[in-house]
């Protein structure tokens, strides 16, 4: 008979999550910088180098992605916003 052999991810093992955690964590680095800049996830801790966001508060921003919301898109920087 096999064991079975249990893999902790990275948001059971840690309470706060450096940026490049949430980056993994939402899938992209892009929907990660969408969501701080719309004010849906804030930082826990911010100390010179150190950023860290709460676990819950990522897993929240899931849950409401999950549901259909969406934050604003983030346009490049220096790009003109165009109409057609």
């Amino acid at each position: 008979m096999k064991k079975l052999r249990l893999q902790a991810g990275v948001s059971d093992l840690k309470l706060g999550l450096r940026r490049w955690d949430v980056d993994f964590i939402l899938g992209s680095s892009q929907l990660a910088e969408e969501v701080i800049r719309a004010g849906w996830l804030r930082p826990a801790i911010s100390r010179h180098k150190l950023v860290l966001y709460d676990r819950g508060d990522v897993n929240r921003v899931w849950s409401r992605i999950l549901s259909g919301e969406q934050p604003p898109r983030v346009r490049a920087p220096g790009r003109k916003e165009t109409t057609i």
